[in-house]
This record gives structure tokens, C-alpha cells and sequence, in this order.
């Protein structure tokens, strides 16, 4: 075991004369990592199957708009309200195409969905921003009323490790939801509500 210990310290020695004694190579490495300029939404429909357990819910793929339809009534704790007849909701998956520093802007235009009352669903929508890690972990970021998600932003740095995603939900009174936002009662007035949403990529 000592003859061992003498031979491998010989051999050390003399590996670090023969590099002593030999030329410096150096070669040069790089990489442009792109400015991102553009930003991506992908929309999913998702059924949430009634229930407030997002593990049972199932992704219907790719929508071009956030519909609800005709709501329907539902008692929930001895109280009316309104839901989607087909228990939906929707996420917003939004990418960028390079690097920061960057940020993202979510705009609500349309006074259907920037008011409160009887008349205005900006009170009954929630919306919840969340940094995406993988297909099964998330970070919540923001969660309020549609109204109050209007000039909501978030930068690459908040995003590190991730991506933002966006969910858009009628409001059912479960437990969780933001303080700002209430259910849909049957008082609200007849009619289709419409209004728009905006992401928005900006750099410095």
C-alpha cells in the first residue's frame, strides 16, 4: 500500500513537467443570445368537469377566443348563480422569441369587462397569472378581477425559469378566489357582454 502511494506520486510529478515544459493553446468561444422582439399566445380551452379539483381537469387544445356561451344556473351553498352549461375556462401560454431584457403587458379594453355591477362582467371574470415551470409546477404571480387585471406586467426576470400563463375563469364563489371578484347572479343584465384582451411585448 505504500509502494502504491510513492509510485502515483512519482507519476503526478512527472505529468506536471511534461505540461510545463509544452506550448499555450487558446481558441476563442461564443454565442449571440437574440434580443426577443415578439411575443406568442397559445389559447386552450379547458374543462374543469364542475369541479373545483384542477387534477381532474381535461385540455380541449387550441381556441381563438374566450367564449363562455349561454351561462346556466347552478346553486352553490343555497345561492343562484351563473356558470358556462359546459364548465370551461381558458389559459393564455405566453412565449417570447429571445432573450431580455423584456416585459409583458396585459391590456382590457371594452367597458363590458372594466365595470362592476349588473351591467359589466369586470367584477365576474378571474384572471390569474402564474410562472409556468414544467407542465405540473407553478408559481402564483397575480390573481383579481378582470377589471382589475388591466395593466398588469411582468418582466423576464420575474419569469426566470419559467414562462407566464394566464388563466380566465367565470367567478363561482369557491374558496380561493380573489376578494375583488363575485358570481354571476341571475340579476345581471340579459344580454352578450364582449370586450378584448391585449399582450404586449416591450424592451427597453
Amino acid at each position: 500500500m505504500r509502494k502504491g502511494v510513492v509510485i502515483l506520486a512519482i507519476l503526478v510529478g512527472f505529468s506536471s513537467f511534461f505540461w510545463t515544459r509544452g506550448e499555450t493553446k487558446s481558441f476563442v468561444i461564443s454565442a449571440t443570445v437574440p434580443q426577443a422582439t415578439d411575443v406568442d399566445v397559445t389559447l386552450s380551452k379547458i374543462d374543469s368537469k364542475g369541479t373545483a379539483d384542477s387534477t381532474d381537469d381535461v385540455w380541449l387544445g387550441q381556441a381563438t377566443a374566450i367564449s363562455f356561451g349561454d351561462l346556466t344556473p347552478k346553486t352553490v351553498e343555497d345561492k343562484m348563480i351563473l356558470v358556462p352549461k359546459d364548465n370551461v375556462y381558458y389559459a393564455a401560454d405566453v412565449g417570447v422569441d429571445g432573450a431580455g431584457p423584456w416585459t409583458i403587458h396585459h391590456k382590457v379594453s371594452g367597458a363590458d369587462f372594466l365595470g362592476e355591477g349588473s351591467d359589466s362582467l369586470g367584477d365576474n371574470i378571474v384572471v390569474t397569472f402564474v410562472k409556468q415551470i414544467n407542465d405540473t409546477t407553478a408559481e402564483d404571480l397575480d390573481k383579481c378581477a378582470i377589471k382589475n387585471s388591466n395593466g398588469k406586467s411582468f418582466t423576464s426576470a420575474q419569469l426566470e425559469g419559467g414562462w407566464l400563463r394566464i388563466y380566465y375563469g367565470i367567478a363561482t364563489g369557491a374558496p380561493g378566489e380573489p376578494s375583488d371578484v363575485k358570481p354571476i347572479t341571475p340579476t345581471e343584465v340579459a344580454r352578450t357582454y364582449t370586450g378584448t384582451v391585449e399582450i404586449t411585448l416591450t424592451i427597453p
